[in-house]
């Protein structure tokens, strides 16, 4: 596994220029890779899109939508129930009244919830794409995260990883923060 330091950077200009300013300073072309990483929610690793099976936003929503669809069928229910008796129409409209009911609430019920649950995060700006992946094993690496930051780095992560031909190969997308 070899240690790796990364940073994010606005454009490609700003991690090339980095990369420019860390070989004349001697780490070697294929010890940098630079590359773009996909804003989460778009990185398409399943066959319909998105990051993820299911959208986090949307966890409890089937519950909610569930209970909705109860109350909303009872409460439809026993207003046909009322009609019934009254008008002495036929029985069908009691379960007309419950299915629509049910039908009508369902929606309410799902969004109660789905309004609730995890609010994204819309302080500041999103964190830029563009990514420079530094292998520090063969260098001082206290010197080469000063670098980078000097250079323009932001969010800088330390980890470990496959570095195969001058790339990151093990990097994962959703693991960032």
């Amino acid at each position: 596994m070899a240690q790796i330091v990364a940073a994010r950077f606005d454009t490609f200009d700003a991690a090339t220029a980095a990369t420019k300013k860390l070989s004349a300073n001697g780490v070697r072309d294929d010890d940098m890779n630079v590359f773009y990483v996909s804003p989460a929610g778009r990185r398409a690793t399943y066959p319909i899109g998105g990051d993820s099976a299911v959208d986090v936003g949307s966890a409890g929503g089937g519950a909610t939508a569930m209970i909705g669809m109860l109350l909303f069928g009872v409460i439809l229910g026993a207003i046909g129930w009322a009609i019934v008796s009254i008008l002495n129409w036929h029985w069908a409209v009691i379960v007309l009244f419950v299915l629509v009911g049910g039908y009508v609430g369902s929606l309410p019920g799902a969004l109660n919830k789905l309004g609730k649950v995890h609010k994204r995060e819309s302080a500041g700006a999103p964190p830029p794409n563009v990514m420079l992946a530094l292998r520090v094993e063969d260098y001082d690496r206290v010197a080469m995260i000063d670098m980078v930051r000097q250079a323009g780095g932001a969010n800088l992560e330390e980890t470990s990883g496959q570095w195969e031909d001058g790339e990151w190969t093990g990097f994962d997308a959703a693991a960032l923060s």
